[in-house]
């Protein structure tokens, strides 16, 4: 894996805040 520390630290906080966001608005589909 060539991927940069940083680069998989926003990936990581990015892919959280979809969850996040699904919790909150189960009803919107994206």
């Amino acid at each position: 894996m060539s991927i940069k520390p940083s680069t998989r630290c926003l990936y990581f906080i990015c892919y959280q805040g979809r969850q996040k966001a699904r919790l909150v608005n189960p009803e919107r589909k994206n």
